[in-house]
């Protein structure tokens, strides 16, 4: 069907697969190119089953997707999300700074509760725990430090948590390994609080490297390797060098699936499609965070920073 979309229309910025009479499955590419198209909003919510249709944030979302599909770009509502963040926490961040304390130090902390509350979202800790450890703190701030000490040692460590009275898994990399939190006064609390309250599922993720760049100085910043790499940076590279492969590869299997389709034979087209999922899944990509770019093998089809260093063939 979209073939015969024509270069004036462009690529429409939703795709939804209709199961009569079982369910809705969404997919979106606000980009135009129909290259793209993943589950809508996300991997949770992208499939609408009938008794979904008695939630009136489903119904509403459906009937923007109709009406005035551009309206639920993700990007237009991360972007205001983000900003609403970033200046909750540069405005806690300035406030810690004018009581004296180590531009690291602010930002260290900022990190851990950035991370903390964004584990919240996407349920690696309980869902608003983050938030709902600090709203009945309010009148009393000089409980939250201890509270957050609390609960980052044990985010450090996995276990028992006595703040959120639940286990919680090991984080490793060492963002916790230090779980110092700074006093806050009843100003900082609220602002916090704020900046916790909102969904951080629509969270631009350049909002973790970014308070980090800003509350360091530039000799600071390069003794610790803080530099932060903008989304539309990175993706001049991942793009390229990653994604635009894998979809000429896809598009490659589509169309040997459909052949063997047209010709009855289905058995062979789900063989195609599945020995292709097998091969994103052992897919592996080397950080090219030392600014080189990444390379796909042609022999394996692994990418990797250089050809020689395919980790298949050392």
């Amino acid at each position: 069907m979209f073939r015969a979309v024509s270069r004036e229309d462009g690529w429409p910025p939703f795709l939804p697969i209709v199961g009569v009479g079982h369910v809705i499955e969404v997919y979106a590419d606000f980009s135009g190119q129909g290259q793209g198209y993943t589950q809508f909003p996300d991997g949770n919510r992208y499939r609408i089953a009938l008794d979904d249709l008695r939630n009136e944030a489903t119904c509403q979302r459906l009937a923007l997707i109709l009406t005035n599909p551009n309206a639920l770009d993700p990007a237009k509502t991360s972007g205001r999300v983000t900003r609403e963040v970033f200046d909750r926490f540069a405005a806690l961040g300035l406030s810690f700074e004018g009581k004296g304390h180590a531009p690291e130090t602010v930002a260290r902390f900022l990190i851990r509760c950035l991370f903390t509350k964004f584990a919240g979202d996407v349920d690696l800790i309980p869902k608003g725990s983050f938030s709902d450890l600090l709203k009945p703190l309010r009148g009393q701030p000089s409980h939250a430090a201890p509270m957050l000490r609390s609960l980052w040692q044990t985010m450090d460590t996995g276990g028992f948590s006595t703040v959120l009275t639940t286990d919680l898994q090991r984080f490793n990399g060492g963002l916790f390994k230090d779980a110092d939190a700074l006093a806050l006064d009843r100003l900082q609390l609220s602002l916090l609080i704020e900046a916790a309250s909102r969904d951080w599922r629509e969270v631009e993720p350049a909002i973790f490297g970014t308070p980090l760049k800003r509350a360091l100085c530039l000799k600071d910043r390069h003794k610790l390797g803080a530099h932060h790499t903008p989304l539309a940076h990175a993706e001049r590279l991942v793009a390229p060098a990653l994604m635009e492969p894998l979809r000429a590869d896809w598009a490659n299997v589509q169309a040997s699936a459909l052949t063997f389709a047209r010709d009855d034979k289905m058995e062979e087209a789900r063989d195609t499609v599945r020995a292709f999922r097998r091969q994103l899944c052992d897919i592996r990509v080397l950080d090219p965070a030392c600014g080189s770019p990444t390379l796909r093998c042609p022999t394996c089809n692994h990418f990797s920073r250089s050809l020689t260093a395919c980790w298949q063939h050392r």
